[in-house]
């Protein structure tokens, strides 16, 4: 027993030593060996064991930094301390963090809290739904306080200092700004937008009411077949961030890979690990490593999932060490258990040298082109990986194919396939009972498109409906369906024909409301203005058909329709931002034509941005509210050079402020200088003024 301790007691110093070197040696650069070996002499032996190891990584950590593959964007500078008072979005009316039950940032009930070691991701119904395409349930992600995180860093080598901590929240929120710009796609969690609360950023997120990869392989939930789906599903996520912006992920593990209905894979967390990395500590008298050790820290990763690149450090990583935390995480979906578990750095590093296990020598049936592609992603040598996701996915593909699947299935199941053999004509009668009971073609197509539609996979949604379509090209219920997702895509001249052709069909009020929707959205204000006055004549009097109404009376200058109809869409509902919004348009039009501003007006551009979420086109309003009021009360002039600000920082161009008259009596004030040339931290520029009609979807 003493000597068990012992051995963890020797490991776990020679892991602080080994952490204290590869620190010095991103702080210093290059170091002598012989020093550390003289100064650690009764750890001579490891040591050297180590230096060679690291020798050898440090050459193809060379070749490494010249990726083969897409490279990664240019990322933006990180934000200086002193800018830190100018946040993403800023929501300063609440300093607490979310609560379970309680609302949070305006329009967020919590419902659940995960707490990690990096931090806590808050569970959230939207209340109600009025964000664009949001759904009802998301995620909220931050960082620790500022206290917890102090009570972290047990070890002297981490500074403690709030200036410190500022750090890791600018860098936690320049990563998180990167990952929103990937936008929407198939197997990426989709990062909304990063909101700073009470001066702490949270990144709001898709929800995956599926859980995450770890859990499903923690009960035992995936096959063979099912984790090469998922693997090619992955693929597409890599490739989908490295297309939107050439993002290397380096912190590729099951947690960080979630899944949705109908196994929909989806890729989490890009770019954090480099924020994370700052919360690392080291775990004394411990002797095997976990994320938060002050190894993990040197070498930024998980160390169970980490190349052997990224042992040197995180500028080494690119596309190639990625696939090679994608082959271990794989290994670990096939065979059920981790290929690296509990050990040691030195241990760690050795187990990177040695040939990987074979894996269909660890479970039979495997078929040996599964365990070459694994072997091919864990050579020690990144020349040796698959150069791409894309190349990756390509060879997997071919472990899907049905041909080949049922061969496999047949050779390590043979005594299945000769029972299944001799039961064959008994089955053929079954067979031909549900063929004569199954639905047509034609809807099962209809059906199948409705639930890739709800499921938000578009393309999928697509190509069934389109095959319904070809069956019965007069299906009103298709022809619908069709129209919504080619709307939900932004689509719409192929919207409209489907919804027209509908309405040939079978007129009704919902139909007109959403022709109304899709021809305001092509810029036919003046049509889709008989559109929605018919479907209001027919009782469709929803919000979404008052406040569309309403928006199309201003394009078209109706100022007292417009005002009317968007009265009553926000008495109707006052949870809706684009009511608040659009009468806003209405009074500064108003106030452009020599009229007063009414109080109200403020109310509303409060109101608006209240509900949320901030945007640069509703903070361009609210500056332009503002500049008009100066015109009575100068004090009026610096709040509308805030807003200008804030309204740049979402993307808003500022050539929009230089030529607007209202401002030519600012354009020599520093401030309003200096609110012109605020950095871009997120591309929201545009406030919501339309209401989808189908679904109450902003």
């Amino acid at each position: 027993m003493n000597d068990n301790l012992d051995d963890l007691s020797r490991e776990a110093k020679l892991d602080e030593i080994i952490a204290e070197f590869l620190q010095a040696k991103e702080r210093e650069g290059p170091q002598d060996h012989r020093q550390w070996v003289a100064r650690y002499p009764d750890f001579a032996a490891e040591l050297a064991e180590f230096f060679a190891d690291h020798d050898r990584l440090d050459g193809f950590a060379k070749e490494v930094s010249q990726p083969p593959t897409v490279p990664p964007a240019p990322q933006p500078e990180p934000e200086s301390i002193g800018d830190l008072t100018n946040p993403l979005i800023p929501f300063p009316a609440q300093r607490s963090q979310p609560e379970i039950g309680g609302i949070f940032a305006g329009q967020y009930r919590t419902f659940g809290i995960k707490a990690g070691g990096m931090g806590r991701v808050y569970l959230a119904d939207v209340v109600p739904l009025h964000r664009g395409d949001i759904p009802g349930k998301i995620a909220i992600k931050t960082i620790p306080d500022f206290e917890e995180w102090r009570e972290r860093q047990t070890g002297d080598k981490q500074p403690s200092d709030r200036a410190a901590y500022e750090r890791v929240s600018a860098c936690f929120r320049q990563e998180a700004a990167t990952w929103v710009k990937i936008g929407k796609r198939q197997n990426v969690i989709w990062a909304f937008f990063v909101m700073d609360v009470g001066g702490k950023p949270y990144i709001f997120m898709e929800y995956a009411e599926e859980g995450d990869l770890r859990s499903w392989i923690a009960q035992g939930r995936i096959t063979t077949p099912l984790a090469v789906n998922l693997a090619v599903q992955f693929c597409r996520g890599m490739i989908q961030a490295i297309e939107a912006c050439g993002l290397v992920h380096r912190d590729i593990k099951p947690a960080n890979v979630l899944l949705t209905n109908g196994h929909l894979l989806k890729v989490s967390d890009f770019g954090l690990s480099k924020a994370y990395d700052a919360f690392a500590i080291k775990t004394a008298g411990q002797g095997s490593l976990g994320q938060s050790s002050a190894l993990s820290h040197a070498a930024a990763g998980t160390v169970a999932y980490m190349a052997p690149e990224q042992f040197l450090s995180l500028s080494n990583a690119d596309t190639r060490s990625d696939i090679y935390s994608f082959g271990v995480m794989l290994f670990e979906m096939v065979t059920g258990h981790q290929l690296f578990g509990a050990m040691s750095f030195r241990e760690h590093l050795l187990q990177r040298g040695r040939p990987a296990p074979v894996l269909h020598d660890i479970k039979p049936g495997v078929p040996a082109a599964l365990s070459s592609i694994v072997a091919r992603c864990l050579a020690f040598d990144p020349e040796l990986r698959p150069p791409s996701a894309a190349a990756l996915a390509v060879a997997l593909r071919k472990e899907l194919k049905p041909f080949r699947r049922a061969l496999r299935w047949m050779a390590v199941h043979r005594r299945a396939v000769l029972a299944a053999a001799a039961v064959a004509m008994c089955a053929l009668l079954g067979v031909a009972a549900f063929c004569i009971l199954r639905p047509p073609y034609s809807v099962r197509q209809l059906r199948q498109g409705v639930a890739y539609y709800e499921a938000g996979r578009d393309e999928f949604a697509l190509d069934c409906l389109n095959a319904s379509l070809r069956i019965e090209p007069h299906s009103r219920e298709a022809l619908i369906a069709r129209a919504r997702v080619y709307q939900h895509l932004g689509d719409y001249s192929p919207a409209l024909a489907d919804y027209e052709a509908a309405d040939q069909l079978i007129p009704s009020s919902g139909l007109d409301a959403c022709l109304g929707y899709c021809l305001n959205q092509s810029g036919q204000d003046e049509a889709a203005t008989a559109y929605y006055r018919r479907a209001l004549a027919a009782g469709e009097n929803s919000p979404a058909v008052l406040n569309n109404l309403g928006f199309s009376c201003f394009q078209l200058h109706q100022l007292e329709d417009a005002e009317s109809c968007l009265r009553r869409a926000f008495q109707a509902d006052d949870t809706l931002q684009a009511p608040h919004c659009n009468l806003v348009l209405v009074f500064l039009q108003r106030a452009l034509e020599g009229k007063d501003i009414p109080g109200e007006a403020f109310l509303h551009s409060r109101r608006a941005l209240e509900i949320g979420p901030p945007s640069g086109g509703l903070y361009r309003d609210m500056a332009f509210l503002y500049a008009v009021a100066a015109k009575h009360d100068a004090a009026a002039a610096q709040v509308a050079i805030g807003y200008v600000a804030k309204s740049v920082a979402l993307g808003m161009d500022p050539e929009v402020f230089k030529s607007e008259v209202l401002f030519l009596g600012l354009k020599q004030d520093p401030a309003f200088q200096a609110a012109l040339i605020a950095p871009v931290l997120q591309k929201t520029p545009e406030a919501v003024h339309l209401i989808d009609p189908s679904s109450q979807r902003q």
